[in-house]
């Protein structure tokens, strides 16, 4: 027996020391690499005021109630627990809120030895709340019943709950408190919470008069000063009308015949009390006469809203349909029981209708941009532009851009054209225009051609004559509609030598999809290449047509000077502009 109790006093004055205190403390324990471990001692402190709480009590998974030491009000002992692992510790006390914190035994990082290991003890102060804070608060509604005035009546039978936060490094056990109803007087309380912490507090849906007032979402803190925090007052924020529908079409008719019935409901529809003939469509042949029609129909946004359409075909023109339904609130006992009427609108074929009378502004060399004019058609809800240049041995049209906007309501029939690098000085720019809604497209008739009649008299002959328009455009779609890398090169031709000393700036475009890279080279002093990378990325698929602009600085004549315009724009010039122009994926 004096043997057994010899050992164990050993073993309690290795494990753990006796004068622990409530500041951190690093004890270094040699031990043999293969079985390393050192202790865990844990303390606990009132959150608010700091002081030692006596009575805490501490646990963890990891180790048996057997083996812990308490020190009373000093704390507790977990002794040689392994390096590397964390260890939850459950730490709590009367009256305080009970929380689970981490900690782990890790290796000395300021001794080190090539035949042992030494380990750092781990002292963890947990800082507990103390369960002495309250929250009140009160929840009030506009009558619906007399929505024009300020009639607030209280939210009697609302249900309220309350989410604390967790403090410091520790998780609490408990962070929801309640749901807790709403009095007949509006007022609702929350007892017995952690002292020094912030809250959610979660309003919920609530139904009063037959009508949904939408929840509310409140933050906050208690306040640890005096045991009481009041709320201001809650006003419930958003109404929703009682159970009833919206028939999402003007005069409740079609302009196609492929459209799809649309209802929109205040409530979400209880989908499991569904049945097939709820939902059913008629076609009516005369006043005594109607016959089914079949339908699909799908519900979306979480059952608020409903499509219907036919399963065969089309909705005919000049016919009359009846939609019947049945459905029910998934809120309340209200049900919509009711029968309608509806048309469909003679259907706007296009693809017989061309669009006539296009035409074009003046232009000439100062014009950055044309005014395009044609005339209206009846169906239209979009124009399409299309421009081609046969100079470039383009011999297809490329869409260049659409017009969509209304101006009082009506279809806007006009179109600012970019003329900068469309056309070259005395060459051609071919323009049509098609109409186009969500079935098909119009045709067109002959294609104006624009065309630059104000030639630029040059008055230095070092100027490129590119440059009498305004410098390149290249067609880049297909170096963007593809993931792999691609090169182009081109050269610039001046009419006299220029100048090769200096060096040029190369200006990238920010809004690029896909990263570029400019060289350029003096093949002799009247010739520049350069030679245009787009790297390797991902392929352009939006819908937006893009031009980006390649800047060329620093252009100038032998003397070092900047190189004189022609006399129509009167300027002087050193930036070589290139246009990358990409077509958009038409949606």
């Amino acid at each position: 027996m004096i043997r057994l109790l010899f050992f164990l006093l050993l073993y309690f004055l290795v494990s753990c020391s006796d004068t622990v205190n409530n500041t951190s403390t690093t004890t270094n324990v040699s031990t043999v690499e293969s079985e390393t471990s050192g202790d865990l001692y844990v303390f606990a402190v009132d959150a608010v005021s700091g002081k030692p709480i006596p009575d805490a009590e501490f646990s963890t998974p990891a180790v048996d109630d057997s083996l812990r030491i308490v020190y009373g009000e000093k704390g507790a002992c977990f002794p040689d627990l392994p390096v590397g692992e964390n260890y939850a510790i459950y730490a709590s006390a009367e009256n305080y809120a009970p929380v689970v914190c981490y900690a782990s035994i890790k290796f000395s990082e300021n001794v080190s030895s090539p035949s042992m290991s030494f380990v750092d003890n781990t002292t963890l102060n947990v800082g507990l709340n103390k369960l002495a804070s309250s929250l009140r608060g009160s929840i009030y509604y506009q009558n619906p019943e007399n929505p024009m005035q300020l009639d607030i009546l209280p939210a009697a039978g609302a249900k309220v709950t309350l989410v604390v936060k967790d403090s410091g490094d520790c998780i609490f056990l408990q962070k929801k408190y309640g749901p807790v109803k709403v009095d007949s007087n509006g007022f609702f309380a929350f007892d017995s919470l952690p002292e020094k912490t912030d809250f959610t507090l979660n309003v919920h849906d609530a139904k009063f008069k037959g009508f949904l007032f939408s929840g509310i979402k409140r933050e906050g803190s208690l306040d640890y000063a005096q045991t009481t925090t009041v709320l201001p007052k809650i006003v419930y924020e958003k109404i929703q009308t009682a159970f009833g529908f919206d028939f999402i079409q003007d005069n409740r008719s079609f302009a196609q015949k492929k459209d799809s019935l649309k209802f929109s409901f205040s409530e979400p529809v209880n989908y499991s009390l569904l049945q097939s003939k709820d939902i059913r469509v008629e076609k009516i042949l005369d006043s005594t006469t109607s016959v089914s029609v079949a339908i699909n129909y799908n519900w979306l946004d979480s059952n608020r809203t409903l499509h219907i359409a036919p399963i065969f075909g089309e909705w005919e023109y000049d016919c009359l349909y009846s939609v019947h339904l049945k459905l029910h609130s998934a809120y309340s006992a209200e049900t919509i029981d009711t029968t309608l009427e509806f048309s469909v609108n003679e259907f706007n074929d296009l693809s017989e209708k061309k669009v006539s009378g296009l035409s074009a502004s003046k232009i000439d060399y100062n014009t950055d941009s044309v005014k395009l004019e044609w005339e209206p058609v009846a169906g239209a809800n979009a124009y399409e532009i299309y421009t081609m240049v046969p100079s470039r041995s383009e011999k297809n049209f490329s869409l260049v851009g659409e017009v969509s906007s209304l101006t009082k309501g009506v279809l806007d029939t006009t179109f600012a054209l970019p003329t900068i690098g469309m056309f070259e000085n005395g060459d051609s720019l071919s323009v049509l225009v098609v109409a186009r809604n969500e079935r098909n497209r119009s045709g067109f008739e002959s294609p104006i051609v624009l065309k630059d009649n104000t030639r630029p008299i040059i008055t230095k002959a070092s100027q490129a004559t590119v440059l009498d328009t305004a410098n390149f455009v290249i067609n880049a779609t297909t170096f963007f509609k593809t993931t792999a890398e691609g090169t182009t090169t081109i050269e610039e031709t001046f009419n006299e030598p220029m100048n090769m000393k200096d060096s040029l700036e190369i200006l990238l475009p920010k809004n690029s999809p896909r990263d570029l890279a400019v060289d350029w080279t003096w093949k002799n002093n009247t010739t520049l290449s350069l030679s245009i990378k787009v790297k390797a990325g991902p392929e352009y698929t939006g819908e937006d047509v893009l031009s980006l602009p390649i800047v060329i600085k620093g252009l100038k004549d032998p003397a070092g000077n900047k190189v004189e315009d022609s006399k129509v724009k009167e300027k002087l010039w050193e930036n070589l502009v290139i246009i990358l122009h990409i077509d958009g994926v038409a949606p």
